[in-house]
Parts: C-alpha cells; sequence; structure tokens
C-alpha cells in the first residue's frame, strides 16, 4: 500500500488536501403545503371559492360600514348638542351684553349727576368753579 492511500483511510491528519469521509448531511425537505397559504382551488371549484370569499368580504364590509354609520350618528347628535349650548351661551352673551351696555350708560348718568352735584356744592360755597375744576 502507498503512502498516499493509507493517509486517506487513517484519520491521519498530516494531510490537508484531504476531503471529509462522510458526504455532508442533506437539507431537510421542504414541506409540501405551507401552513399560512392553502392549496389553490381545483378549477372545479373555483367559481364556489369565488362566490364565498365575496360573500364573507360583503358581509365584512357591511358591518364596517353599520360601525361607521353608528359613529356618524353619534357624530352628529354631539354635532347637535354643541350647536344647542352655543345658541344657549349666545342667548346669554346677548343678555351679557345689554346688561354691560345699561351698566355703563348708568355709570355715565352717575358721574354726570356727581360731577351737577359737585358743581352746585362748589357754587353755594362761593367757589369759582371753573378755578375748581383742576380734576
Amino acid at each position: 500500500m502507498s503512502k498516499s492511500y493509507a493517509s486517506h483511510i487513517t484519520n491521519d491528519n498530516s494531510s490537508k488536501e484531504a476531503g471529509p469521509l462522510l458526504p455532508a448531511p442533506l437539507p431537510p425537505p421542504r414541506p409540501l403545503l405551507m401552513p399560512d397559504k392553502p392549496l389553490p382551488p381545483s378549477p372545479r371549484f373555483a367559481p364556489t371559492l369565488l362566490l364565498h370569499r365575496r360573500n364573507k368580504a360583503l358581509k365584512e364590509s357591511q358591518i364596517r360600514l353599520k360601525a361607521e354609520i353608528a359613529h356618524l350618528r353619534q357624530l352628529l347628535v354631539h354635532y347637535h348638542e354643541v350647536i344647542k349650548a352655543t345658541n344657549e351661551l349666545v342667548k346669554g352673551t346677548t343678555l351679557g351684553l345689554k346688561h354691560v351696555e345699561q351698566s355703563t350708560l348708568n355709570m355715565k348718568e352717575n358721574e354726570t349727576r356727581i360731577q351737577r352735584e359737585w358743581h352746585m356744592y362748589l357754587q353755594q360755597g362761593g367757589f369759582d368753579v371753573d378755578a375748581a375744576n383742576f380734576f
């Protein structure tokens, strides 16, 4: 037996060129069915499955539309409440403005009355009204 042949048979690590004695393991087999992907329908059942999918999609869209309609109704009720409250505030504000205008007029009348009384007091005391009107 030659030396090169013997190095391949034994586990002699002196030869770095020699490859592994056992072949590499095979990769695991691919599954025939993917768990997340169903098999494609056979041509015979395709129209039935399409109708089933379409009906399912229609039912889901009806549920979504009903939920959206309910949400819009709630918004409408909320906006009616806001409008009603705003109208009440505007009424209160209008009354408040009238009250402010009236109180302003009353203050002006009181001020003119006090000035008249002051002028009358000064005239009765013999003071010169124009000289005393320094404020």
